[in-house]
């Protein structure tokens, strides 16, 4: 480029040079050789002019093209993480949780990002500097988009967790019929409060066409449950409200955002129940199987209702194919007809299980101390099969072995507490039968160890197993099972008590 811009100005410099030195042809006069230099000197000049030109267009060419081979070339966005604040995944109702986007590569040249929120199972909006305010409870997804042509964005699941306290549990639940006349209303809540405001005045009972019965009501810190015990017996055969008001306020002086209130019918005097009051499993009663350590299904195994695993995570819940829900709070399973909950989803499922395995334990050390009815201790040294059990507390200190089919003969009101200190084994093939109305929300088998029910065996009830709970091929409960360490399903079956 520059070699060609020396040649024009060699070529120019020898065109004055010849102009000036070489002589004219023949003899002019001199006038008219000056005007000959003249328009020599002019044609000159235009030539001079010309190549002027061309060396500036040139010139400019070069530059330009410099310019260009200077300039980067756009980078495209390849991704964008989106993190809250401190890493938190939660933001209260009513809050904020600063946003932020690190976008990659750091060169890109349309720096800067917009930010968005899409609804869930809650709801919430961001600013444009990704300041999120939580506006309803539940999960919502945040998006940042980059602001250049590749439109790459982010995303990230936030749960925007409820500022007020609510009630998990109900005892007797929502709509029981036929409670004991004896029963106690306990409410439990999904956090601590304040026990000083769960009094009288915020706690009622009511029969239906009647006044507020007069009770104790106390709380119970460790389970989070408030109690009205009736200065006096039910009445048979009624309707009654239970009412929790706004009245009642959390640790922090929170009160719930309405009232709760609840029906339940007591048992008609005929069919008043026998046996030990009921066991409140409270929100452990949610679930069909709840372990501490996981559950294992080999086989196709069908279960009707909610399975949970905590505090360990998803991983130790094998053999069900899961797919996990977009909100991150359940999954869900071709073998479970509920959801698959474990302490490493998103909240509010890993309180919620936490809440419930405490409920376990609790309900666990319950059954295992009950005294409330006649005990009946260590019958036939522990070897049941063929045996009929009417309603009560039965006790072994030893092992129990079901060899063949027990029946349990009772009406649908009556109660039965097994306590067994070690193991429970049920043979192949044996079942536990019921007569008379006898019903499996109803029945109850306290285990120190390991439950282990053979082949094609059926149980009634409800396990709490203090160690494991094993289900051999073709086994079946209809009932719940939950276990302080792990259950094991082969090709089993386990129905929800309300089926």
């Amino acid at each position: 480029m520059y070699t060609t811009n020396l040649l024009l100005e060699k070529r120019y410099v020898e065109s004055l040079e010849d102009s000036e030195s070489s002589p004219p042809r023949g003899a002019r006069p001199c006038s008219f050789q000056n005007h000959r230099n003249q328009e020599d000197f002019m044609s000159t000049r235009r030539k001079f002019t010309k190549y002027l030109v061309i060396i500036a267009i040139i010139a400019m060419t070069t530059l330009v093209w410099g310019c260009k081979q200077d300039i980067a070339s756009p980078i495209a966005v390849t991704s964008i993480t989106v993190t809250g604040a401190g890493g938190a995944l939660t933001v209260l109702e009513g809050s904020t949780l600063q946003m932020s986007a690190v976008v990659l590569p750091s060169v890109e040249t349309a720096p800067g990002v917009t930010w968005s929120v899409a609804a869930g199972l809650g709801t919430a909006t961001i600013s444009s500097t990704g300041l999120l305010t939580g506006t309803g409870a539940g999960t919502v997804i945040v998006m940042a988009t980059t602001n250049d042509s590749s439109a790459i964005n982010g995303t990230i699941r936030i749960t925007v967790l409820s500022n007020r306290p609510s009630i998990t549990s109900l005892f007797p639940v929502a709509g029981a019929e036929g409670v004991a006349i004896t029963t106690d209303i306990e409410p439990s809540f999904d956090r601590a409060m304040n026990g000083l405001t769960i009094i009288s005045a915020n706690f009622t009972v009511i029969p239906t066409g009647g006044s507020a019965i007069t009770g104790t009501v106390s709380y119970n810190a460790e389970t989070k449950t408030a109690t009205f015990n009736p200065d006096a017996n039910l009445l048979y055969d009624t309707i009654y409200t239970a009412t929790v008001t706004t009245g009642v306020e959390d640790s922090l002086g929170v009160a719930m955002l309405t009232d709760k209130a609840w029906t339940f019918t007591t048992a008609s005097e005929v069919l008043a129940g026998i046996g030990p009051a009921l066991l409140n499993l409270r929100s452990a009663s949610n679930f069909a199987i709840l372990a501490k350590a996981g559950i294992t299904n080999t086989g196709d195994t069908l279960i009707t209702g909610n399975i949970g695993v905590s505090p360990l995570a998803r991983n130790s819940i094998t053999g069900f194919s899961e797919i996990l829900s977009l909100d991150q709070t359940s999954a869900i399973s071709a073998y479970v007809t509920g959801k698959i909950y474990s302490a490493d989803m998103q909240e509010p499922t890993p309180s919620t299980l936490t809440t419930a395995i405490y409920d376990v334990e609790t309900a666990y050390n319950e059954a295992a101390g009950r005294v409330d009815y006649a005990v009946d201790s260590e019958r036939d040294a522990g070897i049941i099969g063929g045996q009929t059990f009417a309603p009560g507390i039965y006790k072994w200190g030893t092992v129990v072995t079901m060899a063949t089919d027990i029946t349990l003969d009772g009406g649908p009101n009556d109660v039965w507490i097994f306590q067994v200190a070690e193991t429970l084994t049920v043979s192949s093939g044996a079942k536990v039968i019921l007569t008379g109305g006898a019903q499996a929300k109803n029945i109850f088998w306290q285990v120190g160890e390991t439950v282990t029910l053979g082949t094609g065996a059926h149980f009634e009830g409800t396990i709490l197993s203090k160690t494991q709970i094993v289900l051999d091929t073709g086994a079946s409960v209809h009932g719940i099972l939950l276990a302080q360490t792990q259950v094991t399903l082969d090709t089993a079956t386990v129905t929800a008590l309300n089926e």
